[in-house]
């Protein structure tokens, strides 16, 4: 600083900062202030008078820390202001909080505190248990193991729980080495900064909170064994097929509105400063959480088009056509014959299962084309895997009876070889068209009856979309009509005050010539 005043001193226990302007690091000029009001007065004026703030300061921090005896409480508060090249300023003020239990075993020793910990202790042996229990089901089939989406999800919160654990425990013996409010007990005037004890606290809380959700939602696994649950698991897996792509080309929409955004007013909106912070609030457009309204003031012409633009195809129609899908999805489990024709394969193959499911679509896709492009190939196949039961009906019929049996064997395999040409021959005419099945069904076709439904059906539906959309498309442009009549009049309230001090104006010039 000016004349070597201030000098620089580094915080070991200290945590850096980030900001909206810059990051900062937990080193500096640091001064003590005294715990009485009027010393501390007098040193801050002195700091005033020594120049502590000027034009290079960039960042400017005030520590404390408060501690309630009687419940054991810690808050860690910390105010910063930061300054702008350009003299802007930004101001955040973070309150931490944390227990006794969080910096030492048992906390206060009261029998809640230590039921807590037990609590932790029990949980980390179910833990270890279940981590024993899933190598030992990876030894057993590691081929398909990580085909199961649920297992990457125990995984997934068994690690999390042991970095939490692990931080927890770390965080205990860092506070037992730093020896939390010894010093301050006898020596008032001294200060010990806490702040990366409650960082560390704070990590643990937000684990065990991401935790809680992958605990209650691995409850699922279990509750789609119930016919309810499992029909809409079902069903949510059908609309998937039409969802993935939809939420591919609305993530590409979305992320076209952030960098717009992002682009256009980063520098005059602080949410909207950098390409997370954007998607992040342009998200909570959804939620109605946000004010697009200063966007608009900004550039009203610009604004308001990329607004409605982002509320029509985002909003009005995305969220629309995703109700859509499900409702379709829904209509389809509810009306569809096949669905009972496939429940015993379906019970016998845990259909349930995703990663299954992309098996057997993938085995279906490849029949499909096979029977399309290698139709003589694919009669071929199904000779060769049909052939082994023929011979071992054959080969079973040492008796009269036995071979009534392996003639009548054989007059079914021949009947079901015919049924399956005429079905090949079948798939072959309608390859092009856009109902799909399984072939070990056969060909299901709906009859006109039930085309007819289907397409008064989704007409009626479409017609409603389309019905709604154009009431929120008239609604939006009375909006913009209303506000661009009120921009008229504002526009004459000043040509007519403008007109009046010009005339005021023109008057007091030609009342002194008057005079003179």
């Amino acid at each position: 600083g000016p004349q070597q005043r201030f000098t620089h001193s580094t915080d070991g226990s200290g945590i850096g900062y980030e900001g909206l302007l810059g990051a900062y690091g937990p080193d500096g000029f640091m001064q003590l202030l005294a715990s009485n009001g009027t010393l501390a007065s007098q040193q801050i004026q002195q700091l005033r008078i020594d120049g502590f703030l000027d034009a290079a300061t960039r960042a400017f921090f005030a520590e404390f820390n408060i501690w309630n005896s009687n419940v054991g409480l810690y808050a860690v508060v910390n105010f910063a202001v930061e300054f702008g090249a350009s003299g802007g300023t930004a101001q955040e003020i973070e309150i931490t909080t944390m227990t006794e239990r969080v910096l030492t075993v048992g906390g206060l020793g009261t029998g809640m505190d230590w039921f807590a910990f037990v609590l932790l202790i029990l949980v980390m042996v179910f833990v270890i248990q279940f981590i024993i229990e899933e190598v030992q089901e990876l030894y057993q089939s590691w081929r398909t193991y990580f085909f199961d989406a649920w297992n990457l999800l125990d995984w997934a919160n068994m690690v999390l729980l042991l970095i939490g654990f692990t931080m927890r425990m770390l965080l205990f013996s860092d506070a037992a080495n730093a020896n939390v409010g010894i010093e301050q007990l006898t020596n008032k005037e001294s200060f010990q900064n806490i702040s990366a004890l409650a960082s560390a606290a704070t990590t643990v809380r937000v684990l065990n909170a991401f935790n809680c959700v992958l605990l209650w939602g691995k409850v699922t696994k279990y509750l789609r064994h119930l016919p309810l649950v499992k029909g809409l698991i079902r069903t949510v897996w059908d609309a998937f097929d039409l969802f993935l792509p939809f939420l591919i080309m609305f993530c590409v929409g979305m992320v076209g509105f952030v960098m717009a955004f992002n682009v256009g007013f980063g520098d005059k909106v602080s949410e909207l400063r950098n390409f997370s912070e954007s998607a992040v609030y342009l998200c909570r457009a959804f939620l109605k959480d946000v004010q697009l309204m200063p966007v608009y003031d900004i550039t009203p012409l610009f604004g308001a088009g990329l607004i409605l633009l982002f509320y029509l195809n985002m909003i009005a129609v995305g969220l629309a056509l995703m109700f859509a899908m499900m409702a379709d999805a829904l209509f389809i489990a509810k009306y569809s014959k096949e669905r009972e024709a496939k429940a015993a394969e379906r019970a016998f193959w845990h259909e349930d299962e995703p990663m299954e499911e992309v098996y057997r679509s993938i085995c279906n896709t490849t029949q499909r084309t096979m029977i399309r492009f290698f139709p003589s190939l694919y009669v071929r196949y199904v000779k060769m895997t049909e052939r082994p039961a023929v011979d071992d009906a054959e080969s079973d019929a040492p008796s009269k009876e036995g071979k009534r049996k392996t003639v009548a064997a054989i007059e079914d395999k021949a009947a079901s070889e015919k049924g399956a040409k005429k079905a090949i021959e079948d798939d072959l005419h309608s390859s092009h068209s856009g109902f799909s099945h399984d072939s070990s069904e056969g060909p299901l076709r709906p009859n006109s009856e039930e085309l007819k439904r289907a397409i008064e059906h989704m007409s009626g539906r479409i017609l409603s979309e389309l019905t709604l959309v154009g009431i929120e498309v008239k609604s939006e442009l009375h909006d913009v009509t209303e506000r661009i009549a009120q921009m008229q009049m504002a526009v004459e309230e000043l040509a007519w005050r403008m007109e009046k001090v010009r005339s005021d104006q023109e008057q007091e010039i030609q009342e002194p010539s008057d005079e003179i």
